[in-house]
Formats: structure tokens, C-alpha cells, sequence
């Protein structure tokens, strides 16, 4: 049986060879230049976006927590009522002032309501203890040190000495509004109760993140059948004003019409 004869393959032209160097350079060439001009500049882009955002979330954040700082800094912490019932002029000549003071809670409602004080003289003036924290702590709500802790001391007026004013809270003892009557924490009754060394001693002050301690008193002279509202807020700021007779007979039930 005769073999078939094939014929042998005929070798690439040279010209062909060539066309694909060049055709694969080209090639790859067009993958590195989109790659540089292309892709490159886009992922850089989104590199610098996702930077941007994460610099906006990261502000944003302290927005938020400098927009919550500033609304604690305009809580007000306490709030009271003096309630003048009585003023009459005696023979003498010397002015008698009855007053009446009742610590209201966050609704305007009475919480708290002392006996009435009568005293000479028609300037009133009520002293208050403040404890204030270090701002870090007011920043962060911190339960206790995140506000101004104040403690009303006592009411006197321009005849009485401030020693022979009538007692509200308790000296020494943590206020009724902070839970006094309860179970209150070791440190909250040692700051009254040393209270004056608080307000001495800077290193004692800074251990314990205490800012300041001083005593604060206001005045306003006062009528009969006037009503004055106190408030003080988380810096420790206190405010005396006269509020609406509206606001009086919410704020003030108990007192005689």
C-alpha cells in the first residue's frame, strides 16, 4: 500500500511574526497606560473620598458631642421658688419680711417645701454652695461630675448676718434633691462634708477632678405677694428673676391666693 505524502508546513512569514510583536506591545502598552491614566488617577480619587468621608463622619461626631456639651451647659440643675407672703412695717419702723421657699422639681412642681422664715429687713439674699467638675467630665454626662452640684445653704437678708440666716439643705450633708434621704455615694458625702477643703486645697481639688468650690450668694429686694425664681444651671450659674403670674400660680399651688 503506497504511504501518503503530506506536505510540510510552510514557516511564518517574518512580516507576520512581526505584526504580532507589535500588535502585543501595542497591547500592553494600552493596559499600562489606562492603568496609569485611567485607573490609577480614579482609585487615587477614591482613596482621597473615602479619606474625605471618614474626616466628615470624624467631625460630624464632635459636632454632635460639642452640640450635646452645650445643651448640658443650659440644663438647669436646680430650681426653687420664694413665695413673699407677709411684709408689714412694725411702729419702729423696722420692715418684717415673711417668705416662703419651696424647691421645685424639672416640672415646676413643688419637691420640697421649707417652713416659712420671717426676718427683718426687705432685701433677701440666698447662699448657695457650688462644687464644679472639670469640663472633661461635663463633655462626657458624667453622672455625677458631668454637672454643677449645688447646695442651698441658707437665706438672710440685708439686717441678718448670714450666720443667723435660716438653714436650708443641711451643711455637710449631701441635698435632699440628690437623693440625700437615699443611699448616695461615699464621694458625693465627703465633698459636702469637707466641702471647705475642697474649696482650700488645689491639690486636693485636682485628685478628685474638682474645678472649683466656693460659696455663692444673690439678692433682690423683695414686696409682698412677690414671686422670685431661682435657677442654676450645669456651669453652676444662678439666676434670680420674677417670673409670669401665669408661671406663678403653675409653679406655686400651695401658695395663698
Amino acid at each position: 500500500m503506497t504511504a501518503t505524502h503530506r506536505p510540510s508546513p510552510r514557516p511564518m512569514p517574518w512580516r507576520f511574526l512581526l505584526w504580532s510583536a507589535v500588535v502585543a506591545a501595542f497591547g500592553s502598552a494600552g493596559v499600562y497606560l489606562t492603568d496609569r491614566l485611567v485607573l490609577e488617577p480614579q482609585r487615587k480619587i477614591e482613596q482621597e473620598l473615602a479619606g474625605k468621608q471618614k474626616e466628615i463622619e470624624r467631625l460630624e461626631g464632635a459636632r454632635k458631642k460639642l452640640e450635646s456639651f452645650v445643651e448640658r451647659l443650659k440644663l438647669t440643675e436646680r430650681r426653687a421658688q420664694l413665695y413673699v407672703k407677709d411684709q408689714q412695717t412694725t411702729p419702729a419702723g423696722h420692715v418684717m419680711t415673711t417668705v416662703r421657699f419651696t424647691e421645685l422639681d424639672a416640672h415646676g412642681d413643688p419637691s420640697i417645701e421649707y417652713p416659712e422664715f420671717t426676718f427683718e429687713g426687705d432685701e433677701l439674699y440666698v447662699d448657695a454652695y457650688t462644687i464644679k467638675f472639670n469640663d472633661d467630665f461635663v463633655m462626657l454626662g458624667d453622672t455625677l461630675k458631668g454637672k454643677t452640684l449645688l447646695l442651698f445653704r441658707r437665706i438672710f437678708s440685708n439686717k441678718l448676718q448670714p450666720d443667723a440666716g435660716y438653714e436650708l439643705d443641711k451643711h455637710g450633708q449631701a441635698p435632699l434633691a440628690y437623693g440625700a434621704e437615699k443611699s448616695s455615694s461615699a464621694f458625693e458625702q465627703e465633698l459636702w462634708q469637707k466641702f471647705w477643703e475642697y474649696a482650700e486645697n488645689a491639690e486636693l481639688r485636682t485628685k478628685h477632678g474638682v474645678r472649683a468650690a466656693h460659696s455663692t450668694a444673690v439678692s433682690m429686694k423683695v414686696r409682698k405677694e412677690q414671686f422670685l425664681l431661682y435657677e442654676v444651671r450645669t456651669t453652676g450659674e444662678i439666676t434670680v428673676t420674677k417670673p409670669t403670674q401665669s408661671h406663678q400660680k403653675t409653679q406655686n399651688p400651695s401658695a395663698e391666693k
